[in-house]
């Protein structure tokens, strides 16, 4: 853990004392700040991944038990996933069946995302440019009450030797130096997927081939939603309350991240307003007469103000609206400490990553509706 830690950490105290060297000569600069800033999320990532992993160890990560689509879950997963793939030439195929797992299930839905983001993510990683990632899904009934939601997850990348899976669920298990130096892996995604799908009473199966690819086979209980029409309908009726024409302040520090959610916001027909960090939406936001917003979107881990400090001082701010304009916290982690402190920081709803787009409509149909929301 020592290395994975201290590399990027390096690089980072590298490129600055290269700028310092070479101070005043722009090209350089920018250079050493993009790698920088590429150092910088991996470490991110690598932590994160440890906490979680912590977590999982500690048993506090707390499964849902909660009706969702399974089609809109995967659909969004693949969405966001297809554009990390074309940002690497690496095209993504679905050959699931139309409607396969266009179903109700009742489950732990963040969980799942997460499991299927991870494969898929790391699939997209491990491959070379121009390869393939290809997702399968289905759903096999078990009885009237049960099934299992199976998928697959293929890829045409580097593959792993017959040794190395045999530590593929091992903490910061890497085949290589040049895993390690080329893909900038956290060797930490998988012994997470596997943990979360034995919490689940899954399985997952492994088959792969150096310089040929990789297939990950998932299997997943779950239980089927008996009732979903109600469900559905008390959906569509918040959804169908059009959201033309809402304003929204959105502060995301992560430029891929902030174009997903800029794109389905403008697809529901809302105004877009994107600040790059906390300190910028704070400028944004009490720069504009009262009611210029309709809500502010905030991203959590952001550089220099975060989202708990740039909330903080909104609220503090002497705007007509500043007590009541609805704040909904974007941020990675799901676990019920991290809404408190998003609540005890004046924040009125708490949102995992990825984005549950579809949750995030109802939030938004609420306020126009209500004018607030509450976690």
């Amino acid at each position: 853990m020592s290395h994975d830690i201290r590399t990027p950490l390096n690089g980072i105290l590298g490129l600055i004392e290269i700028e310092e060297l070479r101070e005043g000569d722009m090209q350089v600069a920018r250079e050493s700040r993009a790698k920088a800033r590429v150092a910088a999320n991996h470490l991110l990532s690598l932590i994160n991944d440890i906490l979680e992993m912590g977590r999982i160890e500690e048993c506090k990560v707390t499964l849902e038990h909660e009706s969702f689509n399974l089609k809109e879950l995967c659909d969004n997963a693949l969405v966001l996933c297809k554009l990390r793939a074309s940002d690497r030439g690496i095209t993504m195929l679905d050959t699931s069946e139309p409607y396969a797992v266009d179903q109700y299930m009742i489950g732990s839905p963040t969980h799942i995302r997460q499991i299927l983001v991870n494969l898929l993510d790391n699939s997209i990683k491990y491959n070379k440019h121009g390869g393939t990632v290809t997702f399968s899904s289905t759903i096999k009934p078990v009885d009237d009450e049960h099934a299992v939601f199976c998928f697959s997850v293929s890829d045409t990348g580097i593959g792993m030797s017959p040794e190395f899976l045999k530590h593929i669920y091992e903490p910061f298990a890497q085949e290589g130096n040049d895993a390690r130096s080329k893909f900038q892996g956290t060797g930490m995604g998988m012994p997470i997927v596997k943990s979360l799908i034995d919490m689940m009473g899954g399985t997952i199966e492994i088959s792969s081939e150096v310089g040929v690819g990789s297939t990950f086979n998932v299997q997943i209980p779950l239980d089927i939603d008996k009732n979903p029409q109600a469900r559905e309908g008390a959906d569509e009726q918040a959804i169908s309350r059009s959201l033309a024409g809402m304003n929204v302040l959105l502060a995301e520090d992560n430029e891929l991240n902030a174009e997903i959610a800029q794109a389905l916001l403008e697809s529901e027909g809302i105004v877009v307003t994107r600040a790059a960090d906390g300190k910028e939406a704070v400028e944004l936001y009490t720069s504009r007469p009262a009611g210029s917003f309709d809500a502010i979107l905030m991203d959590i881990m952001m550089p220099g103000m975060d989202g708990y400090e740039a909330t903080r001082a909104i609220r503090l701010s002497e705007k007509a609206d500043a007590a009541d304009i609805p704040i909904i916290a974007l941020t990675a982690n799901a676990f019920a400490e991290d809404a408190k402190a998003a609540h005890d920081a004046g924040m009125n709803a708490h949102l995992p990553k990825p984005l549950d787009f579809n949750k995030l409509k109802n939030i938004l149909a609420r306020i126009k509706k209500n004018g607030t929301v509450s976690l």
